[in-house]
């Protein structure tokens, strides 16, 4: 293809519609694909804005008026961390309990 850098992929353009699991695999490719294209100590750069935006949430959540001594701030916000990875711990586990009993809702 003309005007398509060496080593890279492009999918072939299509009028047909794509399912949303099609869709789902072509952004997993494009991700995939992207990722592998960077050098290891740029990937944390890639990633730094949303991760310092992520911990403002956090700091924002447990301390809205920014009241709290920062150490405190800092404390309650890991603790609200904790508590989101947990909760999408569950959340994950759920799904896939569901996804193995035939897409039944777990019990629990």
């Amino acid at each position: 293809m003309e005007g398509v850098r060496k080593g890279t992929f492009r999918m072939p353009r299509t009028t047909n519609p794509i399912t949303p699991g099609q869709r789902r695999q072509r952004a997993r490719l494009a991700n995939a694909a992207r990722w592998s294209r960077l050098p290891g100590d740029q990937r944390a750069a890639q990633t730094a804005n949303a991760r310092a935006a992520l911990w403002q949430k956090y700091l924002r959540q447990v301390d809205p008026d920014g009241v709290l001594p920062e150490a405190e701030r800092e404390k309650l916000a890991r603790a609200a961390r904790r508590a989101d990875l947990e909760r999408w711990s569950l959340m994950a586990s759920r799904a896939r309990s569901a996804k193995a009993s035939g897409g039944q809702e777990a019990a629990g």
